[in-house]
């Protein structure tokens, strides 16, 4: 499930100063995982991804390949991948990794709140400075153009 894009990554990203990966959804996943294992990738920005185990306790079953018969999931957790994502090819802690989730986001209500605004809070209360939790309070499954806008293109320049 990640091998094209790991391949793409791996072959282009000499041709490029920055690299910045950006996924929603499954392709969120994708973009968590990849960015821990691409330590080129400076920043990455998953959209409506998943919670750590520990938030997903008795609150839904897990219906897809990568999250259900995948045997990496017996001995890692998302905060595994999260805090690779901000150590760079120098082990220096130097990128950033953001999940960003809507409040609202109907037909995906186990990231919606109190979930996505709990994990906000316990992000900040462990002070991870570069694992950034951003909360909307959108309902739509999709990228928010404005913060690609604003926040990630803004930092390009």
């Amino acid at each position: 499930m990640l091998s094209g894009n790991y391949y793409i990554i791996q072959k282009l990203k000499n041709n490029y100063d920055k690299i910045l990966m950006i996924g929603i959804s499954g392709g969120g996943w994708a973009t968590t995982i990849l960015s821990a294992l691409i330590p080129e990738i400076q920043n990455s920005y998953s959209f409506h991804s998943f919670f750590p185990k520990f938030f997903n306790i008795n609150k839904y079953t897990r219906t897809q390949w990568e999250f259900v018969y995948s045997d990496i999931w017996k001995e890692y957790d998302y905060w595994d991948f999260y805090f690779l994502a901000l150590f760079d090819n120098k082990n220096l802690y130097e990128r950033e990794h953001h999940l960003i989730y809507n409040l609202k986001h109907k037909g995906f209500e186990n990231y919606n709140d109190p979930y996505a605004t709990k994990f906000k809070e316990l992000v900040n209360l462990l002070k991870i400075n570069k694992l950034k939790v951003t909360v909307f309070d959108k309902n739509k499954h999709e990228i928010d153009i404005n913060f690609v806008e604003e926040y990630i293109l803004n930092k390009l320049e």
